[in-house]
């Protein structure tokens, strides 16, 4: 999901994604666009809010008519840069060997 920083051949999916996406939202003259980013764990039914370590409550899977299916109470980061989003994914996840 990750991949290594180098060669950029070889990164994982989550930060091309992250860089299409603020490229696409870059060049858009027809539109603005507000991004934000969650980290969550989901492991044996159990969803861990991973912005927010302390809260060690579990969070609950919801379903909206309109919405579509969200997670109460998990935090958001305000996203500026994709760079941003991938060292929060490093720092709260020490696993990864992305950057």
């Amino acid at each position: 999901m990750q991949g290594p920083k180098e060669p950029a051949s070889q990164r994982g999916i989550i930060p091309r994604a992250l860089e299409q996406l603020f490229e696409a939202a870059a060049v858009s003259t027809e539109a603005k666009f507000l991004l934000t980013s969650s980290f969550l764990e989901i492991h044996n039914e159990e969803i861990r809010d991973l912005l927010n370590q302390a809260n060690k409550n579990r969070l609950e899977l919801r379903e909206h008519p309109e919405r579509g299916v969200y997670v109460v109470g998990k935090e958001k980061s305000l996203a500026k840069k994709w760079l941003k989003i991938i060292i929060l994914l490093m720092t709260n996840n020490k696993i990864f060997s992305l950057i």
